[in-house]
């Protein structure tokens, strides 16, 4: 057997992640981001609150919109 290792591994697309709109609360585009946890983590908004917004189960929380469009 041989054996290597290859130090850089090409960074694996998680395919479940959808892009999330931020907006303010007359409609405004603040900001983009790549999946819901980024927004969380980004505006320190809990990550339920935000996704549930997105589900159209809330309309906004924290004094934001956000969708997924």
């Amino acid at each position: 057997m041989l054996w290597s290792y290859t130090p850089e591994y090409p960074e694996a697309e998680d395919k479940r992640s959808k892009i999330v709109y931020q907006y303010d609360l007359d409609g405004l585009l603040l900001a983009t981001f790549g999946s819901a946890r980024e927004a969380s983590k980004h505006l320190g908004i809990g990550l339920s609150s935000i996704t549930r917004c997105c589900r159209g189960e809330c309309k906004q929380t924290s004094g934001y919109k956000f969708s997924y469009l």
